[in-house]
């Protein structure tokens, strides 16, 4: 096998179905390539998320995860769950809606 087929990786994100077309969300990814980046703010053990890259059909996600069970008060958490997903059709925009979210986050008291 060449290099270019090792490096490309079939990835099934999240476990979960594309909230607009109810399909699988899929991705190739090389090696050194993020599946989703995250922010978590000060003081919260909630992570907002989105994919900086698109899905083998275009679309790119933004989601919180949200902690539960033994732990997610103190920042220990084992188990998250996933919140509010939602399909976008450009990055910029799952970008721009994860860090709305999280500045709305910080914005609390």
């Amino acid at each position: 096998m060449n290099d270019e087929r090792l490096s490309d990786l079939f990835v099934v994100i999240l476990g979960v179905n594309n909230p607009r077309t109810g399909k699988p969300i899929e991705f190739n990814l090389a090696r050194n390539e993020n599946k989703y980046l995250y922010y978590q703010p000060k003081g919260s053990s909630k992570q907002f998320c989105y994919t900086p890259h698109a899905d083998r059909e275009g679309w790119y996600y933004s989601w919180v995860y949200q902690p539960y069970g033994k732990g997610a008060r103190t920042g220990e958490a084992k188990r998250w769950s996933l919140k509010k997903l939602v399909a976008h059709r450009k990055r910029k925009a799952a970008k721009s809606r994860t860090l709305g979210l999280l500045n709305k986050a910080q914005s609390q008291p």
